[in-house]
């Protein structure tokens, strides 16, 4: 049984090891190293927002989606969407729970659970007006777009959750690489980027010192450098 043991694994991490060996050629790496911005640019948030105590949601959403790339890269592609939507969500809800520290410590102690539905909800979600005029006034009029992103990701990474076959992502049979899986993984990667890095901007960008503005301003005009409010708070 041991020996049998050894060689089902040996076989799975060679097929792995071929399946990373055909995902890291020279075409990939540029849309790879992209991606990989999204870890350290929640690394780079995190830092800033060391002292809040959201910090440790967003904190594990950069590890979840370091997590995911690892799954992109090795094959396991519906572990790869499961990791996306999970960073999205963690994001969000740290977004979310800032704003209530009692639901905060609540949610860190295990005593209530993410609701997707209220992170999303028109009236009083993360991207809704009274949310978003509340922490940034002017991006009341990004909400909307924001608000239909995020629940087009969230409910395509989802399809991959639940075990059923996904009708929108492309995953392989067996473990095998997918050339249009992976580049299907890295545009929902990309649209993550502005999602996390826009909720993250709307909430805190005018609560942070000139200092800590200056040590985010490469993070935030490559992701959101065309938003004319936040490329003038960047500026001054």
């Amino acid at each position: 049984m041991s020996a049998n043991i050894q060689e089902y694994f040996q076989t799975l991490s060679d097929s792995t090891g071929a399946i990373m060996k055909s995902t890291l050629i020279d075409e990939n790496i540029p849309k790879l190293s992209k991606c990989f911005i999204l870890k350290t640019d929640i690394d780079a948030w995190c830092e800033v927002l060391r002292d809040r105590k959201e910090s440790e949601i967003f904190r594990t959403a950069a590890e979840e989606y370091e997590y995911s790339i690892l799954s992109l890269i090795h094959g396991y592609y519906r572990n790869a969407y499961k990791g996306l939507r999970l960073t999205i969500e963690l994001t969000l809800q740290g977004v979310y729970l800032s704003a209530n520290e009692l639901h905060l410590r609540e949610w860190l102690c295990n005593k209530t659970d993410t609701n997707w539905a209220q992170l999303k909800n028109d009236d009083t979600g993360v991207f809704s007006k009274r949310f978003v005029s509340t922490f940034f006034i002017g991006l009341e009029e990004k909400c909307k777009h924001y608000n239909v992103l995020a629940e087009a990701l969230y409910r395509e990474c989802s399809e991959c959750v639940h075990g059923n076959m996904p009708k929108e992502i492309v995953i392989p049979k067996g473990l095998t690489y997918s050339k249009e899986t992976l580049e299907m993984w890295v545009t929902k990667s990309q649209s993550s980027s502005l999602l996390v890095n826009f909720a993250l901007a709307m909430r805190y960008l005018n609560d942070l010192s000139p200092s800590q503005i200056s040590s985010l301003r490469e993070v935030l005009n490559e992701n959101l450098g065309h938003i004319e409010l936040i490329r003038n708070k960047i500026i001054h």
